[in-house]
């Protein structure tokens, strides 16, 4: 995308880099092409398709890229039938991509999905590809990747491993794009306190910290949470259909921001506003929460194995009289809201030096949902928290 147009430019230098890590991965596995399809970046997935394009599907239109051993991509997108257009791969509109092939396709219309994989495996067929990899197939459309399998003349191969072990070590690209994201967090709940006052509804702040967000370049995400009384136990993590409660007086507000930043990399942030005394039990076990969130990063520091790590999280939950987490303690982020490594016992992937990790323990008891949530940079020399928001419950 041109200078004057992007919201952020990201450098060719680093589309290069990661079209390398492909090339290895192909020549390693003895493949022809990849094929990554993105859809529904905006909302926090799509991520391998960004990372592997620099380009974001931001809609809910499928975008499939084919990447050939040897030679430009090709794109195949939203368009009219038939259309077939040559691109300047050297551009920055282009990155990379050649050809663009068109088709017009809505997922909420089933037939038409096949309409895409047949120009992949068209094209797959014209590049003289038979042995093809898939990157991420679990976020393609289903009836796109039914019929690309019955089309092609050998059973694609899955390199999503090999992609996620490159994909979850942040170049310094990255890692930038990623300080940006944290730094706009940081000054949205800066603000975002001064927003909250009773007889708002919940949307209203949220709302604002959409505003306040896309003013300061974010590209896509979600804003969570919900006001409550003190000694209401229910999660308050809630969606815009949920948010339509009353701010009273005294009320706890909890607000988690989990959008991107300038360039699409994802990290998240939570923390609570008290419209009075923030309550006594909160209190403890946000304190809780912080204990755990410290003893977290500094096994992630140390690297190693990430189930290792989960059980050690899960000792500590029973030490406390807590349940354990049955869910997800921690997680890596950077093109997609949620990916690898999983801090739980499920995950083969070992941490390590380079990844982007948000951590957000939490502890519930019958009156009191608490929670802490930042992002940590894992480096040779432990870990690094990219938010500079106090971790404290703010009283307004």
């Amino acid at each position: 995308m041109s200078q004057e147009r992007a919201t952020f430019e990201l450098p060719r230098s680093e589309l290069a880099r990661r079209r390398a890590l492909l090339d290895s991965i192909m020549v390693e596995s003895g493949l022809d092409a990849l094929i990554v399809q993105g859809a529904n970046n905006r909302t926090g997935l799509g991520g391998h398709f960004m990372w592997v394009s620099g380009i974001s599907a931001a809609g809910s239109y499928p975008q499939t890229l084919i990447v050939p051993r040897e030679g430009d991509m090709t794109i195949v997108r939203h368009g009219a039938f038939g259309e077939v257009r040559p691109l300047d791969p050297a551009s920055d509109d282009s990155c990379g991509i050649g050809r663009h092939l068109g088709t017009p396709t809505f997922p909420a219309v089933a037939y038409t999905l096949r309409y895409d994989a047949e120009l992949v495996a068209e094209e797959l067929a014209r590049l003289g590809a038979r042995k093809v990899g898939l990157i991420a197939p679990g976020t393609a459309y289903s009836g796109f990747m039914e019929v690309l399998i019955e089309l092609l003349p050998l059973r694609p191969v899955d390199v999503t491993d090999a992609v996620d072990e490159a994909k979850a070590l942040k170049s310094d690209v990255e890692i930038a794009m990623l300080d940006s994201a944290a730094a706009l967090q940081d000054e949205v709940v800066r603000r975002i306190g001064a927003h909250i006052r009773p007889g708002m509804r919940d949307f209203e702040v949220m709302a604002e910290a959409q505003r306040l967000a896309e003013l300061g370049g974010a590209e896509g995400g979600v804003f969570l949470g919900s006001s409550f009384a003190p000694g209401d136990g229910s999660v308050p993590v809630r969606h815009r259909s949920h948010q339509n409660r009353i701010i009273q007086e005294n009320d706890v507000f909890f607000f988690l921001a989990e959008n991107s930043g300038p360039g699409g990399q994802y990290v998240h942030l939570s923390r609570y506003f008290c419209l009075g005394q923030p309550p006594a039990e909160l209190v403890d076990l946000f304190g809780l929460a912080l204990e755990s969130q410290r003893e977290t990063v500094d096994a992630l520091g140390a690297g190693g194995s990430a189930a290792e790590i989960f059980a050690m999280h899960n000792a500590h939950m029973r030490a406390k009289g807590f349940p354990e987490e049955k869910r997800l303690h921690a997680h890596g982020q950077g093109y997609d809201l949620v990916e690898r490594p999983l801090i739980r016992n499920d995950e083969a992937m070992d941490v390590r030096a380079g990844m982007n990790i948000g951590v957000h323990p939490f502890f519930v008891s019958p009156r009191v949902f608490a929670s802490v949530c930042d992002n940590f940079l894992l480096t040779n020399g432990g870990a690094r928290r990219l938010h500079q928001c106090p971790q404290e419950i703010f009283a307004l």
